[in-house]
């Protein structure tokens, strides 16, 4: 199972207005925030498969293109026979599940292979398809910032 899990140790002004704000920062409330955090990282990664893996902003782990060998067995085997990567049944792409607490946002996927594409396994090419830290980070903390700028500003 390949997943990202999230939360916002990094920030720590944002950790600092959040302690100061406790009571209306409860568990509820940070349930939705991380759940919304976990909706966004969730779009970025299906807009990576649309994409094929372009959306990374290291262009070292855009997803290498598929070898003839595997283009030619799709359209033999079970699936669609689409050239798209990591597509051709559309189970990896639909696999991806949304979960928060209190204390933390994930996005995984359950389906068995996954990992093996995410890292890269014997000669199955890395296809990266949750964001890097940094870019997660881009994604997640606007969210949280937007949350603790509600909490801060309500009576």
């Amino acid at each position: 199972m390949a997943s990202l899990v999230f939360d916002i140790q990094g920030d720590k002004e944002l950790l600092r207005r959040m302690k100061k704000r406790k009571k209306k920062l409860g568990g509820a409330f940070m349930r939705k925030a991380n759940k919304i955090a976990a909706i966004k990282i969730d779009q970025w990664t299906q807009q990576n498969f649309r994409s094929e893996g372009r959306e990374h902003d290291d262009s070292f782990l855009h997803w290498p293109p598929l070898s003839q060998k595997t283009i030619d067995r799709r359209r033999q085997g079970p699936g669609t026979g689409t050239p798209k990567m990591l597509q051709d049944t559309g189970r990896l792409r639909g696999g991806f599940e949304i979960s928060a607490n209190k204390g933390f946002g994930r996005v995984q996927n359950r389906v068995k292979y996954s990992v093996k594409h995410e890292f890269g396994h014997g000669r199955i090419p890395k296809r990266k398809m949750f964001p890097t830290v940094q870019q997660g980070e881009d994604i997640v903390f606007p969210a949280y910032r937007e949350f603790v700028k509600r909490a801060i500003n309500t009576k």
